[in-house]
This record gives C-alpha cells, structure tokens and sequence, in this order.
C-alpha cells in the first residue's frame, strides 16, 4: 500500500462526500486506500459510513468519540497501512492525477512532503474536474535552504510570496493547510496535529514541518477546496475568540524566534485577519447578546491581554499597523464593522 487518504468525518453531508470519495476512486494512481474517520457523528452519518466500507474495499471507517478535526487527524494516520498519507476534507475534491503527481514528486525527490496547488472554489465551479486543460507546469522546487524556509513561512502568512500565490488559473500554493500535501507516513506521526487546537492547528502544524521536513513542492494542481455555506468556518462561533487566542499563544514564540522583519509584518497581517474573524463570527453575530457597550469593552479587554500584546509587539507598530490597532483598542472596530455589514 502506497498512498493512505485520510477523511475526518462529523456530520458531514452526505452526498458531498460521495463527490469526495468518486474524485478519489478516478484517480490515474491505484495504489491507495481511504481512511474515513468517523468524529463522532450522528447515528444516521455512522451507518451510512458503515455502508461505504462494505460496498468498497479500500474503504476503512473507524468510529471514535468527538475530539475535534486534529485528532481525527492523528487518529488516521495511526491506523493507516501507506507508506504516505494525503488528508482531504469530506467536501472537497481532487483532480484526476492528484495521486500520481504527488506520488512521482516525493519519490523522485526523496522527500518527506510534497506539496501541490489547490483552488478555492464552490461547489458549482468545481463540477467539470476532468476538464482541467492545463494541470501545472510539473515544475519542482526543493525547500532546502534557510531562504526558502523563510519564505516558505512568510507564504504561510501571506499567501502570495513570488509565484507560490494564485497564478491565471486561480490555483495556489496553500502552506498553512494540510490539503494538497502527501506525507510520510513517519513523519505524520512525528509531527502532529496540537489536539488542543480547534482552530489554527494546521498553521502550527505547517511551521513545525518545515522545521522537522524535507519539503518539494510541485506546480501542478491537485486538490479543491470547497468553500460550503454551511461548513464551520461560516458559523457562528462562541468559542473563537478563546480558541484563536489559545493558538496565537503557541505560534507568537515561533515566530518571534525567527525574527525576521518581514515575516514578523505577513504574521502581524494574519493576526487582524483573525481579529476581523473575530469580530464578524462572534461579535456581530446575531446570536450574541450584548449591547454595543458590552462588546466594546470585550474587545478591548482582548486587545489588552497579555497574549495579543505580545504577538502584535505593540512597542514595534508603525504605519498601517498602529492605525488598526488604535480601532481595535478603543473598540470603534465594532460600530465600524457593524456600518460596514450594513
């Protein structure tokens, strides 16, 4: 067994999976088997997994009480029988030579990851996968110096180092998450998801595996991500604000140990992306209820704490950044993004 597919489950819509699961069984590379772990899901999903499993061989489904996507993850990888393992979200799709792309790269290359581009797409778009005219360049490039570590972690941050962001086709290289990535099997055990993120533990996963990895990436397109109305990130979330500031907690000292300016300005950039997250999934969702004044004093008193002060290094802030910060601590991002949505 070559190649293991790793899909966490919970609750996932059906029929989206299938799509998932037929994008993977026309793959031009045989040599794999899928690994759907069940996270807990409702009984009805639990036995409709079950029934993939006995019409499809390389269908394994393991089910495991809710723990939340990482150790879904790590739980996979621990049962998987390939020598490499790709991990794929229940609603998105691969494109038809995904498998013997990536395979060919980290054999030739004798690497520990290989990393293809993906495209951010709905549903709809995303239907004619067989008729992907141009499927990359094939190019390969080899992360194997402090430079190209460097950028690599500022992609991670930024998205658009070089001619790793979205090139005419819309397809990317996409480092903070773990799609379009084939592993290792040893080093996929080495090399974890944080189980005590429910949010960012891909992006602490990444910086990690540069550190720990041999990494290639290759400029063919491999992998969709979906982006579905009703999946987690377009929810309304009680629990934000506390599990993003539990994972700055634990990437701030990374990032600090680097030390260069400008990957220290794309993680600044990420973080008041995360802050608007914030802002849009909790503060002004209709489900909380606060006054104004209430979210006001919310916000500034999480702009105060010990853990934002010191990933956005207050005492460094100039130009755009001091500007944004100053709206976030006086709390005035609220009524400006509320007119904002309006």
């Amino acid at each position: 067994m070559e190649i293991s597919v790793i899909i966490p489950v919970y609750n996932t819509n059906i029929q989206d999976l299938m799509s998932c699961l037929e994008s993977i069984r026309t793959q031009t590379f045989a040599n794999y088997e899928i690994i759907i772990v069940d996270d807990g899901s409702k009984i009805d999903i639990a036995e409709c997994l079950d029934d993939f499993a006995v019409k499809d061989k390389k269908i394994s489904v393991y089910h495991k009480c809710n723990e939340g996507v990482s150790e879904a993850r790590n739980y996979g990888v621990k049962k998987a029988n390939g020598n490499y393992v790709l991990f794929a979200d229940a609603d998105d799709l691969f494109a038809p030579n995904a498998f013997e792309s990536a395979y060919q790269t980290i054999t030739e290359t004798n690497s520990d990851v290989a990393i293809g581009r993906i495209l951010q797409t709905s549903r709809s778009d995303a239907k004619n996968i067989e008729a992907i005219v141009n499927p990359g360049t094939g190019k390969v490039l080899c992360l194997d110096d402090e430079k190209l570590h460097q950028e690599y972690v500022k992609h991670i941050f930024k998205k658009n180092c070089g001619d790793w962001g979205r090139n005419q086709d819309g397809w990317m290289f996409n480092f903070e998450g773990c799609w379009a990535h084939l592993i290792r099997k040893e080093t996929a055990l080495k090399i974890p998801f944080d189980k005590e993120l429910s949010i960012a533990e891909d992006t602490l996963w990444a910086l990690k595996l540069i550190e720990n990895a041999k990494i290639c990436i290759v400029d063919n397109y491999w992998y969709y991500y979906i982006q579905n109305e009703y999946s987690v990130m377009n929810k309304f979330s009680s629990s934000i604000e506390k599990a993003i500031t539990k994972a700055i907690k634990k990437i701030t000292p990374i990032i600090s140990g680097v030390g260069e300016e400008e990957i220290c300005n794309a993680y600044r950039d990420w973080l008041f992306i995360k802050l608007k997250q914030i802002v849009y999934k909790y503060y002004l969702a209709e489900e909380l209820n606060l006054t104004m004044q209430e979210k006001i004093k919310s916000i500034r008193k999480l702009i105060q704490s010990s853990v934002w002060t010191e990933a956005l290094n207050l005492s460094h802030l100039e130009g755009k950044y001091k500007l944004k910060l100053s709206i976030y601590k006086t709390g005035l991002i609220i009524p400006l993004y509320s007119l904002k949505r309006l």
